[in-house]
Parts: C-alpha cells; structure tokens; sequence
C-alpha cells in the first residue's frame, strides 16, 4: 500500500526489513512495541480487518475480553502529534491509505527481477532490498507465512539476479548479487550454483572451483549430503579446457 505523498517525504514510511521502523514526512515516529504489532498486522493484511480478528491474533492466549481490551489499550497508545495511522472505521480497523510499505516496494524488485528484469540498477536495489528477513526478531505466528513467503520471493530474485547480469556480461555486479544470496541462506544449493555460474561465464574456474568446493564441505558437514547433478556439470564445465561460459545458466 504506497501513496505519493509518503514517496515525496510527506506522509509515512514504514520499513519492515529486517527491523520495525516508522517515519512520518521524513522524521522518526516512535511508538510502543504493542502498538508495533498493531501496525505490522493491518499493513500486512492491506485490508480493513474486524476488532475482533485483530484482537485474537495479537492475543491468542487469552480470553476475548481481556484480548478486546487490550486492542483498546493499544488504539489508545498511538501517538496523537501526528495523523492516525490506524483508520478507525465502526468495526473495522486499517491501515492509513497513504502509508509507504517498504516491504511492497521489496515485493515488486523480487518479481521483477524473476520475469527477466536483470539491470544493473537492480543489483544495487537488491542488496539493499532482498537481503534480510521480514521481522526476523518477531515471534508471532501470524507472521510466520508472511515471512516465508518472502523469503523465498527474494532469494529467488537474487539467484536470477545473479545469473542474468553475468549473463549480460555485468561481472562484477553478478558476483556481488551471488555473495550476497550465498550470505542469506549459506545451505541453499542454487546460490552457490548462481555463484559459480557467475565466475564461469567471466572465465574465472579456479573461483568457480573454490565457490563449488567450499560448497560441497558445508553440505556434507551440515547436512551430510553431496552436489546435486545441475552442480556437478557445472564442476565439469569448470574442469573442461575448452569450456565455453558464455551460455552458461542454472537452468
């Protein structure tokens, strides 16, 4: 949910990634943790949701009277020197409409890049966008999916990533994007693949080597398995004299 007053610096900003933080026209909003949850539940839904849904998924634990007082607690703790970012309408609670999700703007790179999208720019904006986790110090479980879910768009988009600068011949922007996938998930297979398809197409096998190697040690010591086939041809591709990289993908 994004508005053109909050992308010029006047209304709000809320970042999610990794760490809860608000802003409104450019300045820090600070508001009690309760409150946080309150925010992060209704930008997250993008809909107006009933007192009660919101009351028994911020408490869960107990009864629904004491749950409906503390959302009245909350509502109540919100700050009042600036405009209400929670829209209080009958029953129903929202987000303010001209809210500025960063993680909206995260979502939209990550599909980007996946259809085919593979600048330079967006090497720059992926690295500052589709490297950390949605909330990963948060305990909900309402969160739980919504994490996943991103977390699975953005390494998605970063192996894409990596792999369709080096294949546009962006070396150096590929690697970087390919370091940067390995250092989100160091277990996932297919970051290491980009990886060294990556130094491969730039002709560097003695890197692609050392990217499937240090790979091979992890997987065997932490999970006590081997390669797959797609990374064992790309060991053969780096053991072959006459190889060419040019064409080189993970697919």
């Amino acid at each position: 949910m994004t508005g053109s007053a909050s992308t010029a610096g006047q209304g709000f900003m809320l970042r999610l990634l990794p760490s809860f933080g608000l802003t409104w026209a450019g300045k820090p909003s600070a508001i009690p943790v309760r409150a946080q949850r309150l925010v992060v539940l209704l930008a997250l839904a993008g809909r107006p949701l009933q007192r009660g849904v919101v009351a028994s998924r911020l408490w869960p634990e107990v009864v629904n009277s004491r749950a409906n007082a503390s959302l009245r607690a909350t509502l109540w703790s919100l700050p009042r020197d600036i405009p209400a970012i929670v829209v209080i309408e009958n029953n129903l609670l929202a987000i303010h409409p001209g809210v500025d999700l960063e993680l909206a703007e995260a979502r939209e790179l990550a599909l980007s890049i996946i259809e085919g999208n593979h600048g330079v720019e967006q090497a720059t904006r992926a690295r500052a966008l589709l490297t950390e986790d949605l909330l990963p110090d948060w305990t909900e479980d309402w969160l739980d999916i919504e994490r996943d879910l991103f977390r699975q768009l953005r390494l998605h988009a970063l192996d894409a990533l990596c792999v369709g600068l080096a294949e546009a011949r962006h070396y150096a922007s590929a690697i970087a994007v390919g370091l940067a996938s390995v250092a989100c998930e160091p277990t996932r297979e297919s970051a290491h693949r980009a990886l060294m398809a990556a130094h491969l197409m730039e002709g560097n096998r003695m890197e692609a080597l050392r990217a499937y190697h240090g790979y091979l040690e992890l997987a065997r010591r932490e999970m006590g398995i081997g390669p797959s086939g797609q990374m064992e041809a790309l060991l053969q591709a780096a053991l072959a004299d006459d190889a060419r990289y040019e064409s080189i993908t993970l697919r």
